[in-house]
């Protein structure tokens, strides 16, 4: 036990240094690289607004507002100072310009921001040093390169890449009918969209990719060392995600983890679950923690201070926002409320004649399934003022319902002989 936490430990500082190296020397680009294709970025993000609907895709919208603060962010490097840069993550920062510092939380408008900064005819400039923002590392490459359409090509094509390479290996590695079940759960959060958003992107790649990688190393992997893994994607999450949808990175590899043990036959229980959570928690919240306690050492930013309080205004009750966890739950539902209602009922109706409507019947393997399916709404009563505001993406982390549905209605019809 203390040769694996020292072990983990010493993977954790390994991995958080390596991070911050790579976000170093993509701040080591100068601006001027990247400015043409920011300046045509902006471009596209006038013409399209904050939220634009996307055709053909359910209930989903774009997040223009959220990458522009991203390319912003981007834009506003000092590459003189890279460091300095990589832990401020500053928003409108022009090096060597007297630009006042303003309030941390004003970014109601991102996009003019994004083009007052290019114009540089903007005064005041932001910090968001709360998060890691390992965006960047891909990023500011990407906009030598290429403008924000451009972008949008390589992350759809990348997205739909990792998808179908996920629903195969389902295929070849457990069974036809699971994979047509995860094919819909994807379908259903809009996956052939989703890389159209930075913000979205990169979650939903570390979900896909992590799934992909317990299914092909499942037989070389102890209990013990699936917990390590989970404990790099919940660190991973951390370092690219601006709280989007997080929840992802942890319920659907743990959803293939289920069920590769199943297919194997290998007794599973509630505290190995209960493990691997508490390992992708670990991971997720001490990369986070560390950003934090970096900020105030290195800079004085109050980042400590300030990333409680937000935590306190996303999960209490407050002036500017107050909502009941119920007003929480229905926001997200409402991006998804036909499919899952559907696949609700098709699940509970499925689960009862496989037990003949005797509860007591009802295996462990779909209770597990279940305390998994119910996380996203946790997750919606813990941060509910956060989940009520951005349920435009927070949406999302119903992918994990909706794929526990589809498994539970799909093994208890084939019990039922009606898929054979």
């Amino acid at each position: 036990m203390k040769n694996n936490i020292f072990r983990l430990t010493l993977n954790f500082f390994i991995i958080l240094f390596v991070l911050l190296i790579l976000l170093i020397i993509v701040n080591l680009i100068p601006n001027k690289y990247i400015e043409n294709n920011v300046r045509k970025s902006v471009e596209v993000f006038m013409e399209e607004g904050n939220f634009p609907k996307v055709k053909y895709a359910y209930n989903y919208k774009l997040d223009n507002y959220t990458d522009a603060l991203m390319i912003n962010t981007a834009y506003s490097v000092d590459s003189e100072k890279p460091l300095e840069s990589a832990i401020l993550m500053r928003r409108g920062y022009r090096p060597n310009e007297n630009l006042k510092l303003e309030d941390k939380g004003t970014n109601d408008k991102p996009i003019l921001q994004l083009m007052e900064n290019v114009n540089k005819t903007n005064e005041t400039y932001s910090e968001y040093s709360r998060y890691w923002h390992g965006y960047m590392i891909f990023l500011r490459p990407l906009l030598i390169f290429f403008n924000y359409v451009q972008i949008r090509i390589i992350m759809i094509i990348t997205i739909i890449f990792l998808s179908l390479v996920l629903i195969y290996l389902t295929y070849k590695k457990i069974n036809i009918y699971i994979s047509i079940a995860a094919f819909f759960a994807l379908l259903i959060s809009n996956f052939i969209f989703i890389g159209m958003s930075l913000h979205h992107f990169f979650t939903y790649v570390i979900m896909l990719i992590s799934s992909i990688y317990i299914i092909l190393k499942y037989k070389q992997k102890s209990d013990l060392k699936v917990c390590n893994v989970f404990f790099l994607i919940g660190m991973l999450t951390s370092f690219f995600d601006l709280l989007s949808y997080p929840l992802i990175t942890f319920g659907v590899p743990a959803i293939y983890y289920i069920l590769l043990k199943q297919k194997e036959d290998e007794s599973l229980k509630y505290k190995t679950v209960f493990k691997i959570m508490i390992f992708w928690i670990l991971g997720y919240t001490i990369m986070w923690f560390s950003k934090w306690i970096i900020s105030d050492i290195l800079y004085n930013t109050g980042t400590i201070s300030d990333a409680f309080s937000k935590i306190f205004s996303y999960t209490a009750s407050t002036q500017e926002v107050n909502v009941s966890i119920l007003d929480a739950i229905k926001a997200n539902i409402n991006f998804v409320d036909k499919p899952l209602i559907f696949l609700f009922v098709t699940a509970i109706i499925s689960l009862l004649l496989k037990c003949k409507f005797n509860l007591k019947k009802i295996k462990k393997e779909n209770i597990i399934y279940l305390i998994i399916g119910i996380l996203p709404f946790a997750v919606f009563a813990i941060m509910k003022n956060h989940s009520y505001i951005h349920a435009r993406f927070t949406n999302i982390n119903l992918l994990i319902t909706n794929l526990v549905l589809l498994i539970i209605t799909v093994k208890n019809i084939r019990v039922l002989r009606l898929l054979e």
